[in-house]
């Protein structure tokens, strides 16, 4: 019992020179995620957002010809839309202007005779 060295006897320099010293848990360099999620979560109201266009005529709000995730929502966007457009059209300018939105050509009005 009393003759048993203790621990700090049986302990190498080596061991003993770096006992009690605290390293930080983040030896430096590279700050690692939580740097940018900190970043981003501090600069999040910085940028301000740009207002979603929704059609230039009061007639046409929101339909506009947009990109879309998946080919059929592309479709039925283009259609709806074009539609809205037709219609608007077909209400609002000459019978003219109608036709040649529906044949994809410009029409002209026929020469007056005299």
């Amino acid at each position: 019992m009393g003759t048993e060295p203790t621990n700090t006897e049986t302990q190498t320099p080596a061991a003993d020179a770096g006992a009690g010293v605290k390293k930080p848990a983040n030896s430096g360099g590279y700050k690692g995620q939580n740097y940018n999620a900190n970043y981003n979560r501090n600069n999040q109201n910085s940028i301000p957002k740009k207002e979603r266009f929704t059609g230039q005529h009061p007639d046409l709000t929101g339909f506009i010809f947009t990109a879309a995730t998946t080919r059929s929502a592309q479709i039925y966007n283009f259609t709806k839309t074009d539609e809205r457009i037709k219609t608007h059209v077909g209400s609002n300018f000459k019978p003219a202007v109608l036709q040649s939105l529906e044949e994809m050509k410009i029409t002209l009005p026929p020469e007056p005779t005299a």
